[in-house]
């Protein structure tokens, strides 16, 4: 018998050029920071990844029958709710272990999720300290009301209880479990890094500031370069990608915004040259940063490994940025282009459409805007207002949502009302980006590169 067992509902991939990222597969980070909490608290927890192997309902209860574990927690983003709601009614059928249900999705729909799925607990927010004090509960046959950032059913009425504080101090947090989950078989060159929660800037499409919160928290920079020790260490058979300074294994950090304390970055990139660490890395940014930073600290990114930057510029209209609240201008997309361009560092330039203000001339100003950015790879996508953002709310209140199916809730698929057709006007910058004449920039090392990261 274990406590916990933790499930990675399988997730069909719609693969678009509008999401070429979604296609590589990464043990989900959130489950493995669970996990090795949950370890340090003295439970015993096992992880099921139905994302590496897709297993039929038989084997599935096979597995949990050999486990049995009194608990089964669920992670599910939007576009993966309607299969942990068939999971929890396969395992509720066949099993008595209590299900709880976690993730994005989960902390703004609780009640949703109650009303109409098998699932005992829904937890808010981050879930080691919550789920950490679940367990302890429920082997102890107490109550729950005093659990903090927790819903659950009393009495057929769902009860909220009070949200949890947030936390603060990162650095205390165990590094994520990996050897909980076969990492060879996820198959690709990189591994992923959380650093940071939050984020200050609020863009009104993003559910960042509603789960994590507006007030950034991070690790710190020793803290940071002793995981990335640990995991060369524990895995120094990892696939490694060709690039400027030879073959190297790729640390994908995978925070919200990487980039909020320039001075953390500057000495996480010293830390990795001064301890000989070979790594590639890559990271999302604002193009604000990458505009108004040094020339020191860009030779510093290279020097240090840096092979991608994730740029979220979303629109070439200003109109556009100010409604979501990007608090950016389109000169410092131009800018953070140029400024890594000549440094030798590829990039994503991703973009939204769809905005219910845009017509034919913002849509088209968008792909032209591109197409003068130029980054390497170009990923437009269909505005989704999520639940738990800003956007959602307007739309819900304006009924501007056509389709209800949280499945469908990927980027390359129209959701809302708008008076064009917006997955034809996808295509239609994806054909006027790539088959333009391109004089410059066309760089094939670089797309070798990009071809092994996410092959």
């Amino acid at each position: 018998m274990i406590d916990v067992l933790l499930i990675n509902p399988y997730q069909r991939k719609r693969i678009s050029l509008a999401s070429y990222r979604d296609k590589i597969k990464f043990p989900v980070l959130s489950l493995l920071s669970l996990a090795s909490y949950l370890e340090k608290e003295g439970f015993k927890v096992e992880i099921l990844d139905l994302n590496i192997k897709a297993l039929k309902n038989k084997n599935i209860l096979r597995v949990i029958k050999e486990k049995n574990p009194i608990i089964i927690g669920i992670t599910s983003i939007t576009t993966s709710i309607y299969e942990a709601y068939r999971l929890a009614r396969l395992i509720k059928a066949n099993f008595n272990a209590t299900l709880i249900i976690g993730g994005p999705h989960a902390t703004f729909s609780d009640e949703e999720i109650l009303n109409e799925s098998t699932f005992d607990i829904v937890v808010r927010g981050e879930g080691e300290e919550i789920l950490s004090e679940i367990v302890r509960t429920i082997k102890r046959e107490q109550k729950l009301d005093d659990i903090k950032g927790i819903s659950y059913k009393k009495d057929g009425k769902v009860i909220r209880n009070e949200s949890r504080e947030f936390i603060v101090d990162l650095d205390k947090l165990p590094f994520p479990a990996r050897n909980l989950v076969p990492l060879e078989k996820y198959g690709t060159h990189a591994f992923t890094i959380i650093t940071s929660r939050g984020c200050p800037f609020g863009c009104k499409f993003c559910q960042v500031p509603g789960k994590d919160g507006l007030k950034w928290r991070h690790r710190s920079a020793a803290n940071i370069i002793e995981e990335i020790k640990e995991v060369l260490k524990k895995y120094p058979n990892m696939k490694k990608v060709s690039g400027p300074e030879g073959k190297r294994p790729i640390a994908f950090f995978v925070d919200d915004n990487f980039m909020v304390s320039i001075e953390r970055i500057e000495e996480i990139c010293n830390k990795i040259i001064e301890e000989g660490i070979e790594i590639y890395w890559d990271a999302n940014a604002r193009v604000d940063t990458i505009a108004n930073i040094s020339e020191d600290l860009l030779d510093l990114f290279k020097k240090s490994g840096c092979l991608h930057i994730f740029l979220g510029v979303e629109s070439g209209s200003e109109k556009t940025l100010k409604s979501y609240n990007k608090q950016i201008k389109k000169q410092d997309a131009l800018k953070s282009a140029e400024r890594l361009k000549k440094k030798g560092i590829f990039f994503t330039g991703a973009f939204m459409l769809g905005y219910i203000q845009e017509k034919k001339t913002d849509l088209n100003a968008t792909i032209q805007f591109a197409k003068k950015m130029d980054p390497t790879i170009v990923a437009f996508r269909i505005l989704i207002p999520l639940p738990g953002t800003k956007i959602y709310e307007k739309y819900i209140k304006e009924d501007l949502i056509m389709d209800f199916n949280y499945s469908n809730y990927t980027s390359g698929i129209q959701i809302i009302k708008h008076e064009e057709n917006l997955e034809r006007w996808v295509l239609k910058g994806y054909l006027m980006y790539y088959l333009r004449p391109r004089k410059e920039y066309l760089d094939i090392g670089m797309w070798k590169m990009v071809l092994q990261i996410y092959s």
